[in-house]
C-alpha cells in the first residue's frame, strides 16, 4: 500500500540515513542545503519542498519514490519513468509497445 503522509516520508528519509550512515548534517550539506535543514525537516517538524527531497535523495543515493511512496523502484525502471516524462514520443512508443489500452487506436 503506498503511503505518503510527512510523518512517514520523515520515517522512511531517517531510515534511510541511518542505514547508509549519513548524519542529518552530511546530507544536507551534500544537498547543497543549510547543515541544520534535515534537522529542521526531521526533528523541528518543518515540512520539506520536493525539489529539497529530490535533491537530497539524489546527492545522498537514496531512492526518491520510497522515500516518498514506500515502494521501491530499481534504475531501470526510474530511467524509464524518466525517459517517458521528459519525451512525449517516446512515452507514446513504450505505451504502444506494452500495448497499453488506454491509448485511442488511431495513435497506437
Amino acid at each position: 500500500m503506498l503511503s505518503y503522509s510527512i510523518a512517514d516520508i520523515r520515517l522512511r528519509l531517517q531510515e534511510q540515513l541511518r542505514r547508509i550512515g549519513v548524519s542529518m548534517r552530511q546530507a544536507s550539506i551534500r544537498a547543497g542545503k543549510s547543515p541544520g535543514y534535515l534537522h529542521s525537516v526531521l526533528k523541528d517538524g518543518n515540512d520539506p519542498t520536493i525539489s529539497s527531497l529530490t535533491e537530497i535523495c539524489h546527492t545522498n543515493g537514496l531512492n526518491l519514490p520510497y522515500i516518498l511512496f514506500g515502494v521501491h523502484i530499481d534504475d531501470e525502471a526510474e530511467t524509464l519513468l524518466r525517459l517517458a516524462q521528459t519525451h512525449p514520443n517516446r512515452r507514446h512508443a513504450l505505451m504502444t509497445l506494452l500495448g497499453d489500452p488506454a491509448l485511442p487506436q488511431d495513435l497506437a
